[in-house]
């Protein structure tokens, strides 16, 4: 089930780690894509535009941003 919207979590917990930028995200705020779940560092999210996990239907294509 698709949530509505990216979740803005406290810390993710365990091995997490950000697609984005690849480091570990288990003890920061991240952002939970609503479609497939992945957290991201808040600011990775923003900075991306969306989701970044190859695969992922809400992912954003290279060079597009979110508005």
């Amino acid at each position: 089930t698709e949530l509505r919207g990216p979740v803005v979590i406290g810390p993710a917990g365990g091995d997490a780690v950000c697609p984005y930028c690849k480091e570990r995200a288990a003890l920061d705020l991240v952002t939970t894509c609503p479609a497939c779940r992945t957290p991201h560092h808040a600011g990775c999210w923003a900075e991306a535009g969306g989701c970044t996990l190859l695969g992922c239907a809400r992912r954003q294509p290279a060079g597009l941003r979110a508005t």
